[in-house]
């Protein structure tokens, strides 16, 4: 739900069928530091070329030239809440990586 509204794409299309599946890049290609931390770096990039996120609702605000404060569980991944102007956003997008 959550990536669906940010990316305006289907879960299908993105692969993020889950709260613990987010995007594992930011719109601009930089892998999600979180995604890293609980998977590694070749997954992340993997599931980044998989997921093809190239712009997001945020980017499309930002660039009209909105000053945007994030409320609430931003749970998307996509490096968001690691963006200093986005850090008042909570949860990774990752839920503590997997389940196991």
């Amino acid at each position: 739900g959550r990536t669906t509204f940010i990316s305006g794409l289907r879960t299908d299309e993105t692969k993020t069928f889950s709260n613990n599946m987010g995007f594992a890049a930011a719109s601009n290609g930089t892998l999600d530091a979180s995604c890293i931390q609980y998977y590694n770096h070749s997954t992340c990039d993997s599931w980044k070329q998989l997921q093809g996120l190239n712009y997001t609702f945020i980017d499309a605000l930002s660039q009209l030239g909105y000053n945007l404060y994030l409320y609430g569980k931003m749970d998307t991944g996509a490096d968001i809440i690691e963006q200093p102007e986005y850090q008042n956003g909570s949860m990774d997008g990752w839920h503590n990586g997997p389940k196991t």
